[in-house]
């Protein structure tokens, strides 16, 4: 019982974690629209903030996961591997692009 317990109990931490992860990057969604907006006056190459509407999608889906994952702890605790799995690969694919990205700020 004790060992269900604990699994619970890092599911929900897990599930706080994403939720806090999704409103993050709300935030940082509506800073980048706000940067898009400022920034419309210069003329070459992309405009900064012009991928904003990615991380906000991104962090609407997060902060659905976690509510569901804090609300059915069981459900989460059965998509944790594939949770975390999905999360390491993202994060790839995203360093890759920044890397390979020419504006980085």
């Amino acid at each position: 019982m004790l060992q269900v317990s604990v699994g619970v109990f890092v599911v929900l931490m897990t599930g706080w974690w994403i939720l806090a992860l999704g409103v993050i990057r709300i935030v940082h969604a509506f800073h980048l629209l706000k940067l898009k907006r400022e920034s419309d006056g210069f003329g070459f190459g992309e405009k900064l903030g012009s991928n904003w509407w990615i991380a906000l999608i991104l962090g609407a889906l997060l902060t659905i996961f976690g509510i569901i994952v804090i609300l059915n702890p069981m459900l989460g605790l059965g998509v944790i591997g594939v949770l975390v799995g999905c999360s390491v690969i993202t994060a790839g694919i995203n360093l890759i692009y920044l890397g390979c990205s020419p504006w980085i700020l």
